[in-house]
């Protein structure tokens, strides 16, 4: 289950992502949250939404073009 919650947040698929937070304590573990002094590198999917915001683009215009959700960019962007 760790493995999924890390998976599917790095792919940015928040919904599944949280399904899994919900599963973990079942199996005995926490949940690690992301905060914004997260010192782990950032993700390839991070480092392409901020790509985009350095060429002007705006929230919309990359949830549009990545197919992704509001919610999912605001998360990479913190």
């Amino acid at each position: 289950m760790r493995t999924a919650y890390d998976l599917f947040t790095s792919m940015g698929m928040s919904a599944f992502a949280e399904r899994t937070t919900r599963e973990l304590p079942a199996t005995g573990e926490n949940v690690r949250r992301r905060t914004a002094d997260a010192t782990d590198d950032p993700t390839a999917r991070e480092l392409l939404i901020v790509r985009l915001v350095r060429e002007g683009l705006t929230n919309p215009e990359i949830e549009t073009r990545l197919l992704l959700s509001p919610r999912t960019v605001e998360w990479h962007l913190r």
